[in-house]
């Protein structure tokens, strides 16, 4: 009976299923509500991420170029889509992407996003002026100061990656990261660098 149901409740429905993680169950209710209101690109921005919770992101990206059709203007769409190319490693397709709403609309996340196409390139130098870009939006964002470390670290900057790395462990335990934060102490003598950003 559910497509006797207004696409309202049908949103409201798919927003439980996909804050609930039960991505299949989000994808039928939103499918159904895109159905009743084809041209309203906030259902699809929805269903592109019930989409990705299933890992199927090549619907995810043609339901979210579908809601870039439909509102060209709005960043919303078009972050998602380059999310969704970058999780496919496609970081060359979404760095214009990325540079065209950052152009509308600055934030810290989407400058993470940006060094991060470009550290996955091997392309340092611009990797780290977005890190810190975004560190001086969000001095405490744990993400820009993992990367920056990372950025630092393999320039064989150790003792500028030192303060980053630990930042970025004071918001939760790495392995990785600590093995990083070792090796850095190792190389620089155990000291403790100023804080740059």
């Amino acid at each position: 009976m559910s497509f006797l149901k207004p696409a309202s409740m049908l949103v409201r429905e798919g927003l439980k299923h996909l804050q609930a993680r039960r991505f299949d169950k989000a994808v039928k209710s939103l499918q159904l509500a895109s159905r009743k209101k084809p041209q309203d690109p906030v259902i699809l921005i929805y269903l592109s991420q019930a989409y990705a919770g299933l890992g199927d992101l090549d619907k995810a990206i043609t339901t979210i170029l579908e809601a870039c059709e439909l509102d060209p203007e709005h960043p919303t769409p078009k972050e998602l889509h380059a999310m969704y190319l970058m999780m496919q490693g496609r970081h060359a397709e979404a760095i214009p992407i990325i540079d065209k709403v950052l152009e509308i609309q600055p934030s810290d996340i989407l400058l993470v996003m940006r060094g991060q196409a470009d550290y996955s390139q091997g392309n340092l130098d611009s990797a780290e002026v977005f890190f810190k870009r975004a560190l001086e939006l969000d001095s405490m964002n744990p993400l820009a100061h993992h990367m920056l470390a990372l950025v630092k670290y393999q320039k064989g900057q150790f003792q500028e990656a030192i303060p980053h790395l630990e930042t970025a462990l004071s918001f939760g335990e790495s392995e990785s990261l600590r093995k990083i934060l070792e090796d850095c102490k190792s190389k620089t003598g155990g000291g403790v660098a100023e804080r740059t950003i």
